[in-house]
């Protein structure tokens, strides 16, 4: 059940994306020069750098965000026209309003509004003609000259989604050329351990180096109890359930209405305790800290002259390999000397993890309005409260993107496929603090942050930062 041919193929496809955007996009200046000045050599080659480079700059960094080079994007021709539309005008967008705030351009920038909006045009037309009608033939093409290979996937489970499923595997022109595709539409088993057994027997049966699994009434800890197992194998797969719909997390290109779906189709990093990890921990945590010290002295003293007790709040939470250490915050709440507090949410969070909701509606959390300070209320809604925790990350605590850091007397309600959280450093963000926060059950939400744990990838950790700041200033789920 090994994928490295999977991974091999996925990332040969994703070099050639990004190759044919680039491509894509500095051809499309040529047109615009020429319909605006009827030559082009009327800039300078420095402006079309300049011009090219802040275009590639934020293509990269949206199109990681969006996923847009993934291999499954092909799978979804519609849904890709529309995200490079919405990437093409928000990056001409910046563009122009770069051009707008900075004085002295000529020779660095292109400085025609006119040529901008030209580009925009040829940019779309031809990165989307690009992606959509020439990648898949040329993808399938050096396939077949330097790897001569075929993958073969196998597509197994719920009988009454697997016909769809299949369809929508099969229309994309990179799946229909060079992959082939088992389908089998069986229902699952009801336990993990046989589930895996099946999958690894047909898989070796059929040949098959990816898996499509579809769940249909298995609860959640037996999706990720065999995500466990198929993890640990190395094989490539995709998941399917009708809970993944609920998460909020989920991968738009593969999913169906009812059914969401999680895919884990490349190599994630191996452990976040590498020398790169830890070294971007020090250089991001130590120049968040200078750079926002004017904003954490300030919310300092909104939270000192909101009421007695100290700016900062401490808390023993549990990291990587359940080792104890002090979490920091902003405090949000009235200063507790009775310890009422820690005492009302052990009881709290003994309901919550049985399944029991606060009483708020799409809530969770524990409801303390009461002993919420006005500051602290603002704190918790944009998240500010958390920015000492960049001092957790600057000492090696936690890390910039992770699980959420648990409290000790909460270790009692884990699972074995929960507690891989302490495989990895907590985290500053993460899926759950980007897509669950306070709305989520208990299960679902430990489900997000297992999901990172066999999933964590640079390239994830880029997307959830990302993600994370319009989260903060929007104040979603925050309570």
């Amino acid at each position: 059940m090994g994928g490295g041919k999977v991974i091999r193929f996925s990332q040969a496809y994703q070099t050639l994306a990004f190759l044919t955007d680039m491509i894509c996009l500095a051809a499309a200046f040529l047109p615009a020069v020429y319909l605006r000045f009827g030559r082009l050599d009327a800039y300078p080659f420095s402006a079309y750098a300049g011009t090219w480079a802040f275009y590639a700059l934020w293509l990269f960094v949206f199109s990681t965000v969006e996923t847009l080079y993934a291999f499954r994007t092909s799978m979804n021709r519609t849904m890709y026209s529309y995200r490079m539309i919405r990437l093409v005008l928000v990056t001409t967008a910046l563009f122009a309003l770069t051009l707008f705030l900075v004085r002295s351009v000529r020779g660095v920038f292109i400085d025609s509004r006119i040529i901008i909006v030209l580009h925009m045009f040829f940019w779309a037309l031809l990165g989307i003609t690009g992606r959509i009608v020439v990648l898949p033939w040329l993808y399938v093409f050096l396939r077949r000259v330097f790897f001569r290979s075929d993958s073969r996937a196998l597509l197994t489970g719920s009988p009454k989604n697997i016909g769809r499923i299949a369809s929508l595997i099969r229309k994309a022109p990179v799946y229909r050329n060079g992959n082939s595709l088992v389908t089998i539409p069986e229902p699952l088993p009801k336990n993990p351990d046989e589930i895996f057994a099946k999958c690894r027997r047909l898989c070796l049966e059929h040949r098959c180096d990816q898996l499509y699994l579809l769940f249909d009434r298995h609860d959640l800890n037996c999706v990720a109890e065999t995500c466990v197992l198929l993890h640990d194998e190395g094989c490539p797969f995709v998941i399917y359930s009708p809970h993944i719909r609920n998460l909020g997390y989920f991968d738009p290109w593969l999913s169906l209405e009812n059914h969401g779906a999680v895919s884990f189709l490349k190599r994630g990093r191996a452990t976040k305790n590498d020398v790169p990890a830890r070294l971007l921990d020090i250089g991001v945590s130590l120049a968040g800290l200078v750079v926002l010290s004017p904003l954490l002295a300030l919310v300092a003293v909104m939270v000192k002259l909101s009421g007695a007790g100290p700016v900062l709040f401490k808390q023993t939470r549990v990291g990587l390999g359940c080792r104890e250490f002090q979490f920091l915050k902003f405090r949000s709440m009235t200063h507790d000397v009775t310890g009422l507090n820690s005492r009302e949410h052990k009881e709290y969070f003994a309901r919550y993890a049985r399944g029991y909701a606060s009483g708020k509606p799409d809530s969770f959390k524990l409801d303390q309005r009461n002993r919420i300070t006005p500051v602290g209320r603002l704190l918790r809604k944009t998240s500010l409260d958390e920015l000492p925790q960049l001092i957790n990350v600057l000492k090696g605590d936690m890390t910039l993107v992770g699980p959420r850091p648990c409290i000790p007397y909460e270790l009692e309600f884990y699972r074995s496929w929960q507690k891989r959280r302490f495989t990895v450093k907590p985290g500053l963000t993460g899926i759950w603090q980007v897509y669950g926060r306070s709305r989520l059950p208990f299960d679902h939400a430990q489900f997000l942050d297992f999901l990172y744990t066999i999933d964590m990838s640079y390239s994830l950790d880029f997307r959830l930062i990302m993600k994370t700041l319009p989260v903060m200033l929007m104040g979603k789920g925050g309570v």
